[in-house]
This record gives structure tokens, C-alpha cells and sequence, in this order.
């Protein structure tokens, strides 16, 4: 039987998936074809002598022992789908990709970013965004692990931890001369952009990538161009305010965040009951919210959770945009009153033309305090 050879080369610093340091090698691709099982490589320093050589006989050994390693040859994966598929440039994002033929491999890592090679430049310019390449989680509890690791959950899904990322492409530009005395130049350039978009790819094997859409590198948050795979890196949110800043304890407030960054989000989430400046990490103070363009820059709304605990107090306010990290730098707050009620209203009595101040009284003192934007409204009792 005639076994696949393949031409390989010495190399005095190869480097194993970048997981060990510089060491003499012998570094080949096996060819394509292979059946999904495993196979036994071994090599040949002349071309003919290989180190898995059978003896004839037991006289026929030689003075080095037969030796083989064994390659375990995988399906291809495939990728269908990221979440979340944003976070911030911080990074610290915990990623789940999913498809199909994730398993079995033991080198699991996430590359976020273009994997090709910076190109050549003569008298054109061209950005490119490079790529991370993060190993998988290792072990069940990915959140608490760091943003260098990556775990295989099962045949469908690695998960992985997003990297910090610059907002900016950069990219070099060769000026041609007009003097024989004067060489060619070139000079880097960087555009920043509200964020950035990096393909994301898994390789079970920490080298070989599965094939994803090409991805809009920069996106405006409304355009909808973003493909599938594409991670969405965006700057971090700065709230400014909320509107109204109180509520009933009862619950049931549509409050408008507004603020910076907020949009390139993927799953918005208010926190209205975070502790201490930490997200509450209770599904009773943690709603949906929606983004809202109808501004200029965009705002995120929400309606306040019923926190009976919580009235009379302030708490602090922390938003979301990928339903995991949570944000508020400026400490915004949200307060609590009891559910209002008025009991006599004086006077009680006025003529059409308005302008009438009326005075409203509340059953006992403190009852209408803790608001924030105070309004009557007027409706035929009919």
C-alpha cells in the first residue's frame, strides 16, 4: 500500500501553535484527504529510511528503535454563530461559538481580527485590522478565567475570552519620489472609527481556522452590514443621565439612558439594582432594554423592575449593551418612592381660563417626596 509522503524541512526554531518555546523541528503539512481517524507519521532524514521502519527479521534491527507519533485527523469544523457578538475594547468578553465538529481537538484557539498578512504597499494605502489569536477557556467556569484561555464545551460550542482592541485601523502608505537622490517613503496612518468589527474564527488545533464570512471592519451601528462572525469591539458606554432619575417602588418607570457609545450593542440590559458600584447579578433588578435612534447620538430604554426592598433609597445604575458586561463610570442612580397618593386638593374649584394654582396634600408628611420631575395632569372626571 502506497502511504501519503509529504516534502518537509528542517527548522532549527520551529514554534508548536505558539504554545511552546523555539525548538529544532522537522515542520511539514500533511495533505488533504485523509480519512477522520488516526494516523501514525513518521520521517525520513534521506528520503528513504523512515524512523516507523519494520525489521524482516529480528537481526535486521537497527540501532535506533522504530518510532512513530500519532496525528488525530478531525472532520472540518463549522462555525454558525457567536454570542455575544459584541463587548467592549476592554475586552474580558466571554464568547460562546457555535456549530458543529468542535470537538476532539486539543488546542483550542479563538482568532479575532484579519489573519491574512500585513500586505505590500507601493504608491497605495490600505487598512487592515491584525489578528488575536486567544487560546480556549480552560475548564466549565469561564467567566472567571482570564482573557488568554479558551475551553471546547462540547462537539458544538468553544467558548473564549474577547482581547482589549484599539479603535483604529492603521495602514502604510509608499510615496513615490520625483528625484533620483531622494528613495521611495512610506508612512502609517490610523483612522479611528466608533468601533471595529474582527472576524472571529475558532481552530481546534490553534492553527488551522474555520472559514467565516468576510466582515465589515467598521459599521456605524445602523447600517445592518455586519455578517455573520464578525465581533463587534466598541468604545466603553458613558452615561449621562436618566430620565426620569425616579420611579415608584412598584416599578413599571420607562426610563431613557442617554450618554456616549451606547450604540454597536447587540443585547441591552439595565441593572437597577447594583450594589456598591458592582452589576446586582439578580434577574429581579436586571431588564431588557431597546436603542432607541431617534436622537442624534441614540438612547437606551428600559421600564424599572418592581424593588419593593429598595423604596426610599438609591441605587446605582449600570447598562449593558451585550447582556454580560455592565457599565456606569459616572455613577448615575436611579431612587425609589412610595407608590404616591393625594388627599385633598385646595382650592377645589377654578374657572376655565386656568391659571389657578391648586395645592395638592398628601395623607401623611413625605408621601410626595424623592420625585424628580413633578407634573399634574388634568382629566375630565366623565
Amino acid at each position: 500500500m502506497a502511504w501519503p509522503i509529504e516534502v518537509a524541512a528542517l527548522d532549527v526554531a520551529a514554534v508548536a501553535s505558539g504554545r511552546r518555546g523555539a525548538h529544532p523541528a522537522i515542520v511539514c503539512a500533511f495533505p488533504p484527504g485523509l480519512r477522520a481517524t488516526i494516523h501514525n507519521v513518521s520521517v525520513s532524514l534521506n528520503a528513504q529510511q523512515y524512523s516507523s521502519y519494520t525489521p524482516a527479521t529480528p537481526e535486521d534491527v537497527l540501532w535506533w528503535p522504530p518510532t512513530t507519533v500519532p496525528l488525530d485527523v478531525y472532520p472540518a469544523p463549522i462555525q454558525s454563530s457567536i454570542s455575544p457578538s459584541s463587548g467592549p475594547v476592554d475586552g474580558g468578553t466571554v464568547v460562546r461559538v457555535s456549530g458543529a465538529n468542535l470537538g476532539g481537538g486539543h488546542n483550542y484557539t479563538c482568532r479575532f481580527g484579519d489573519g491574512r498578512p500585513q500586505p505590500e504597499f507601493t504608491n497605495n494605502s490600505r487598512s487592515y485590522l491584525p489578528a488575536l489569536d486567544i487560546p480556549a477557556l480552560q475548564g466549565v467556569h469561564a467567566p472567571s478565567r482570564r482573557a488568554d484561555e479558551a475551553v471546547v464545551v462540547d462537539e458544538t460550542a468553544v467558548v473564549c475570552v474577547s482581547p482589549r482592541r484599539s479603535l483604529a485601523t492603521c495602514g502604510v502608505e509608499g510615496h513615490e519620489t520625483d528625484s533620483e537622490y531622494r528613495a521611495p517613503s512610506e508612512s502609517v496612518s490610523c483612522t479611528p472609527h466608533p468601533n471595529l468589527t474582527a472576524p472571529l474564527a475558532v481552530a481546534p488545533n490553534g492553527q488551522d481556522y474555520t472559514d467565516g464570512d468576510e466582515t465589515s471592519y467598521a459599521t456605524d451601528g445602523r447600517s445592518g452590514a455586519l455578517r455573520r462572525f464578525g465581533f463587534v469591539h466598541y468604545a466603553t458606554p458613558i452615561l449621562s443621565g436618566l430620565s426620569p432619575a425616579t420611579g415608584p417602588a412598584a416599578g413599571e418607570t420607562l426610563v431613557t439612558v442617554s450618554g456616549l457609545h451606547l450604540h454597536s450593542g447587540s443585547d441591552y440590559r439595565c441593572d437597577f439594582g447594583s450594589v456598591g458600584g458592582a452589576p446586582s447579578r439578580r434577574d429581579d433588578r436586571i431588564v431588557n432594554a431597546t436603542l432607541d435612534w431617534s436622537s442624534k447620538d441614540g438612547v437606551v430604554r428600559c421600564f424599572a423592575p418592581p424593588l419593593p426592598e429598595l423604596e426610599s433609597r438609591a441605587s446605582s445604575f449600570q447598562l449593558s449593551l451585550n447582556g454580560q458586561q455592565f457599565h456606569n463610570a459616572s455613577a448615575v442612580a436611579f431612587a425609589r418612592y412610595a407608590s404616591p397618593h393625594v388627599a385633598s386638593i385646595s382650592p377645589g374649584l377654578g374657572p376655565t381660563a386656568g391659571g389657578t394654582n391648586v395645592t395638592l396634600a398628601a395623607p401623611a408628611i413625605g408621601v410626595l417626596r424623592g420625585g424628580s420631575h413633578y407634573v399634574c395632569r388634568f382629566r375630565d372626571a366623565d
